[in-house]
């Protein structure tokens, strides 16, 4: 077993498709960048728009989206669901595109209802034509939105219905001044509409969209192969595409592993389960496509997962391929496996749990949600007291108020703090032990964060109280002051008339000037004294002075990593912050 493979599924795809990369144009050394290729097709997309005369499909988008909307809302999401190895099909094309279009119809004709009805209580304050052409069309148009019939509201919009003349900037009755600052969005919002019931009526138009659409997608894929720079599911697709074609590359794949197990499969998604079946498919069949359950070798796939944990949706994982694993596999031989019983935690915890995820987890029978089902649990632990804290931050609105509230992570970084000080301090939460009950060490916490971005107010508020911790990652040491230090360090070494680099330094433990001598600094040559200075702040000049120089000598031949090593020991960096318990994380 220590000479097993170990291996990502995104890794493994890369090893496959390096090996037939030439067969769809890309270089062997192929880059894998999901960031560099969504500015690849956000550039295809620009001066596809840009063209002159414009296309007729990228014209009737253009009158639906804004500019970048029809960049962000509806092309890049299009380049995402067709990676390299995936077909162009008219019909899903199109069908994606009505999609889109649909879901702005929907949210505008929302806001033209509203718009209507406020017309509508609006125009029986005044008198005129306008204002009797306005009543007459908005009377029409919400009786013809209540009726609710789908063909009657696209055909009274492709219509004129629902138009007038702009209220001019000279009127002064009070209606029409009301109107008037309505008019530019609901005439934008009628235009779009009725461009969008051309979409749903009209297919030669509609083709005309289909066909831009495919001009992208085809335009993204050749700037792909020409920066040979491809997205994780590009591979993905590519590396299923070489298996399923290349039977005799399949078939030397099947026999190089006996078994496969993936861990965490809740997180995967239909294609790589396609993947593992192509490798584990029985060695005397070479079927065309991909393999069914019943074409694998019964004991060769070992899958492991919590369809609860199920948190990469954003990144294409499907839990329904998950929640079907199961009966795919135990009709054709294999086992299903439940862990029901959870010894890790205490029952009154897993108890609680059993109460609460059934109302969090509940759903209606859809496949793509995950269910849950009430855990097992073990004999408690003797001593142990299992308790659940909820802190709220109420809301209060400080609108008036002269001081500023603190932020939500902030907040809740105090407040975590705060709760973990009384731990370690009081005797509100003791722990077992071979001696009797104890408070527990700082040691015996842990802190588990949802993301890391708000992993530095945390640091910052352990660190208010005293609190010794370790970090799995110290994603805020670059954040905060000795990485700025340092940066400022370098900065000037490069751009001596950098003044904010400067007066930086000054301040910083390199030299830790006074208030009063950096006010007279300010406006001084690099590391010139000011008469006005004491001897103390003309001392630490004088050092960091000698520091700068043997720092810019050493630059002419040192490495970027023997210069940050000078600054941190020999300038004195490293002394001053061990001096100080406080700055101990550092």
């Amino acid at each position: 077993f220590s000479s097993a493979p170990i291996s990502t599924i995104d890794a493994f795809c890369a090893q496959v498709l390096k090996g037939s990369a030439h067969e769809y144009g890309l270089s062997p050394e192929f880059q894998v960048d999901d960031k560099a290729n969504l500015d690849l097709a956000r550039r295809v997309a620009i001066e596809l728009l840009e063209e002159i005369p414009q296309n007729q499909g990228a014209k009737l988008l253009s009158g639906i989206y804004s500019p970048n909307d029809l960049v962000e809302e509806v092309l890049l999401v299009l380049s995402k669901k067709y990676p390299m190895g995936v077909e162009f099909e008219t019909k899903r094309v199109a069908d994606e595109i009505r999609t889109a279009v649909r879901k702005k119809y929907q949210r505008m004709l929302v806001r033209f209802e509203w718009l209507l009805t406020t017309f509508q209580d609006l125009v029986p304050r005044g008198t005129g034509k306008t204002l009797e052409k306005i009543a007459e069309f908005t009377q029409m148009w919400l009786k013809i939105l209540e009726e609710g019939e789908e063909e009657a509201i696209l055909k009274a919009l492709v219509g004129n219905l629902g138009y007038f003349n702009r209220v001019g900037t000279q009127v002064t009755n009070p209606t029409l001044v009301a109107i008037r600052e309505l008019q530019e969005e609901y005439l934008d919002i009628r235009e779009k509409l009725a461009i969008c019931a051309v979409f749903f009526l009209d297919e030669e138009e509609f083709a005309s969209v289909v066909e831009f659409v495919a001009r992208f997608l085809e335009g993204h894929r050749v700037q792909k192969r020409a920066a040979s720079t491809v997205t994780f599911a590009d591979v993905s697709c590519l590396a299923v595409k070489t298996l399923t074609d290349d039977k005799e590359l399949r078939a030397f794949y099947k026999q190089a592993y006996r078994y496969i197990m993936i861990d965490e499969f809740q997180d995967n998604n239909e294609q790589q389960k396609e993947l593992l079946y192509l490798l584990s498919e029985r060695t005397d069949q070479e079927g065309d496509g991909i393999p069914l359950a019943r074409d694998l070798k019964t004991d060769k796939l070992f899958f492991v997962g919590d369809e609860k944990q199920s948190i990469y949706r954003f990144r294409g994982s499907d839990v329904s391929v998950f929640k079907r694993l199961s009966s795919e596999l135990t009709a054709n031989g294999g086992r299903h496996i439940q862990l029901a019983t959870n010894y890790r935690s205490e029952p009154a915890l897993i108890q609680w749990f059993n109460t609460l995820f059934p109302l969090v987890m509940q759903n209606n029978g859809e496949e793509y949600e995950a269910d849950f089902s009430a855990l097992g649990y073990r004999s408690a632990s003797e001593g142990v007291e299992s308790r659940c804290t909820i802190l709220v931050k109420p809301y209060e609105d400080n609108s008036d108020g002269d001081e500023e509230d603190a932020g939500d992570a902030d907040s809740e970084a105090f407040a975590v703090a705060s709760l973990i000080e009384e731990m370690l301090t009081t005797d509100s939460y003791l722990i077992p032990s071979k001696d009797g009950k104890r408070r527990p060490a700082s040691s015996d916490i842990a802190l588990l964060l949802r993301t890391t971005s708000s992993q530095l107010s945390f640091e910052k508020a352990l660190r208010r109280f005293s609190i010794p911790y370790t970090v799995q990652a110290a994603r805020s040491l670059m954040l905060e002051a000795p990485a700025n230090d340092l940066y400022a360090m370098l900065q000037l070494l490069l751009y001596p008339d950098d003044r904010h680099a400067y007066m930086t330094v000054l301040r910083s433990p390199f030299c830790n000037l006074s208030d009063y001598a950096m006010t007279q600094l300010s406006e001084t040559g690099l590391f010139e004294a000011s008469d006005s200075i004491d001897e103390e702040d003309r001392s630490r000049l004088d050092a960091v002075r000698e520091v700068y120089q043997n720092l810019k000598q050493a630059s002419a031949h040192a490495s970027l990593s023997s210069l940050l090593s000078m600054l941190w020991y020999e300038s004195g960096y490293y002394l001053s912050l061990v001096a100080k318990p406080s700055y101990q994380v550092y």
